[in-house]
């Protein structure tokens, strides 16, 4: 991954890293351990819901990365629990690689969203300069004589 691609390799490259997320959905779904675990099946919804609500952006690199941007800290909550909830459901090998994998698709998914950032695919939004007189204005203040007539 890197600054030198295409607005639209880029989001290739991101669509490859969560059909990695996807399988490590694919085995909590298809785990006989993780059938008592309300836990993992959650962060397998986390994973469905990072991937659909990207999947209709993918021809759209600035949309793309702006969905991103707004899905990316939640996950990244998700991911540090999975890190959690994981190892107290089983400690074989498979539950293990799940979180490294799950951990490099977050920190892939962090790096595409700074290069965007960086590139100006996904423009900063920086705040307003001054507040416009309609809005964040406070109200005025009764006057003395306001006041006496109520």
């Amino acid at each position: 991954m890197t600054s030198t691609q295409t607005p639209s390799e880029l989001v290739q490259e991101c669509q490859l890293i969560l059909a990695h997320a996807w399988m490590v959905r694919a085995f909590l779904r298809h785990c006989e351990d993780c059938e008592d675990s309300a836990e993992l099946s959650e962060f397998g919804r986390e994973i469905f819901d990072l991937c659909r609500a990207l999947e209709p952006h993918a021809e759209t690199p600035t949309a793309y990365f702006k969905t991103l941007s707004k899905k990316i800290n939640h996950f990244r909550k998700a991911v540090a629990k999975f890190g959690i909830d994981a190892p107290q459901v089983s400690v074989h090998t498979n539950f293990i690689m799940a979180v490294e994998s799950i951990n490099g698709c977050l920190a892939s998914l962090t790096k595409a969203l700074k290069i965007a950032t960086e590139t100006g695919i996904l423009p900063i939004l920086a705040p307003p300069s001054s507040p416009s007189p309609s809005i964040g204005s406070p109200l005025p203040s009764k006057t003395s004589t306001q006041a006496e007539a109520n």
